[in-house]
């Protein structure tokens, strides 16, 4: 069963879980802001999107991913596998930063709670 946002409506905890698709299940989901520092410039937070993450178990590729939603065009617009060596960071309860080929990610989440 998914996980739904506390943020957001069941209307719209249900459309994410019907972008998602049958094969994966939202372990977790949030509101969130996604950033991304570039090898290029590390100092500087670009953002990518504001949409709904969701810490997906996905059956088809057994796996686990974080797969962002952007709710204005219905669609996954990030998907990120994640591996045992990715280094998570936890910087505050509301941003959380990990390090993907070269560049720095990281996530705003709108509620800490989630």
């Amino acid at each position: 069963m998914d996980k739904p946002s506390s943020t957001i409506s069941p209307d719209e905890n249900r459309r994410v879980f019907e972008i998602l698709g049958r094969n994966r299940q939202s372990v977790s989901t949030a509101v969130v802001k996604l950033f991304e520092a570039t090898d290029s410039s590390p100092r500087s937070w670009k953002l990518v999107v504001t949409g709904v993450a969701c810490f997906v178990r996905d059956s088809a590729r057994r796996g686990f991913y974080i797969q962002v939603v952007d709710m204005d065009n219905d669609q996954i617009v990030w998907d990120q596998a994640l591996h045992p060596r990715l280094d998570y960071n936890a910087s505050c309860y509301w941003f959380h930063t990990f390090e993907i080929d070269n560049d720095m990610i990281g996530i705003s989440f709108a509620a800490y709670q989630e």
